[in-house]
Order: structure tokens, then sequence, then C-alpha cells
């Protein structure tokens, strides 16, 4: 039976992207809130969160110990998952774990 689970997954967009080739760079990245089922100890992405301008994910917390909670949940998870090109988000996608 899948478990369904969710994971900051960290994606970038490529220099394709307007506003980055404006600004002379590669890659951005960030965060999205990855939706998925988990089979076998392998997570396979159902949604994400929007990645529309406005919509970022950002730390918070309801006081400083919560905030750091937070945080630090981020910081593992950008170590856990290896980073997805955005155009190469898809439903049904394995997450690919770093070495």
């Amino acid at each position: 039976m899948a478990k369904y689970v969710w994971t900051y997954l960290p994606v970038y967009t490529t220099s394709d992207n307007k506003l980055l080739k404006e600004m002379g760079e590669q890659k951005s990245y960030f965060l999205v809130e990855a939706h998925c089922t988990e089979k076998k100890k392998e997570l396979i992405l159902a949604a994400w969160t929007s990645i529309e301008r406005g919509n970022e994910i950002y730390a918070s917390g309801g006081n400083v110990e919560e905030l750091i909670k937070n945080l630090e949940l981020m910081i593992k998870d950008c170590r856990v998952w290896k980073p997805v090109a955005v155009e190469d988000l898809k439903v049904g996608m394995k997450l690919e774990r770093n070495v």
C-alpha cells in the first residue's frame, strides 16, 4: 500500500529563463514542496507547489525554535534530493537521492 509524504525538493530554472538571461545567471535554485507516494522506500512525485512568482517557499514558525526547526528541515531535504530542472518536473517521476 502506498504511503503519502511530502518533502522539500530543490529545483532550478535554466538560462532559458528571460529574467536569468537579463541578470547574466545560468541557473537559479529554489524549493518546492513535493507531494509524493512512497513505494519501497522510493518517492514518486504526485504534485508540487506552485513555482509562480509570489508563491515562493520560505521558512516560518510560531517562535524562533519552530523557525529553526523548519530551516533545518529545508537544509536536510536539500542535501537528500538531487535538484531537478523545473521543466523536468513530471507527475510519476522518481525523486533521486544525492549519493
